[in-house]
């Protein structure tokens, strides 16, 4: 197997049979985009659930749970990264691919996942001890996590998110 960092190629018309007199230009190496026969469709699943509850007069204290899950996101997974082939192939170049014709190789497949979860607890108050006060205090807890932040996953080794939302 030859060493092969690009194809070259001729201006004339003649080809490979002209020799070597004309000039030639190498390619530059190319990147690779392959979506995985088996992927499905994404989708997400939306979920609430909420109690009120009166204390006193004109005073509401609400409890609700909200949450989102997202399943088979899509995702781009990186192949042909550089050092592949130092370290598969033992080549002595450490930034080696392991398929040096090509600079990228990505899959599109379906390996992304979201997960969302809030508490929100609500106390609204209405003409508090009759002295026509109005007052209202909303509290969120929540959590987010997931393994792909973005559709195209521009960050492919540091692509993470979980975060606390207060």
């Amino acid at each position: 197997m030859s060493d092969v960092t690009g194809l070259r190629i001729t201006s004339n018309n003649a080809g490979p049979l002209a020799g070597n007199t004309p000039p030639t230009k190498v390619l530059p190496a190319t990147s690779l985009r392959h979506v995985r026969e088996d992927i499905t469709n994404a989708y997400a699943h939306f979920f609430s659930f909420a109690a009120q509850h009166e204390l006193g007069r004109s005073n509401v204290l609400s409890v609700e749970y909200s949450g989102s899950r997202g399943q088979s996101l899509y995702s781009i997974s990186p192949l042909n990264i550089q050092g592949s082939g130092a370290f598969y192939l033992g080549d002595s170049n450490p930034n080696a691919r392991l398929n040096r014709q090509y600079s990228n190789i990505n899959t599109r497949g379906n390996e992304g996942y979201s997960r969302y979860n809030a508490l929100i607890v609500a106390l609204d108050g209405n003409n508090f001890r009759h002295t026509g006060m109005q007052f209202t205090a909303h509290y969120t807890f929540a959590k987010a996590n997931d393994n792909l932040s973005s559709t195209f996953s521009e960050g492919a080794f540091n692509n993470n998110l979980d975060s606390l939302i207060l």
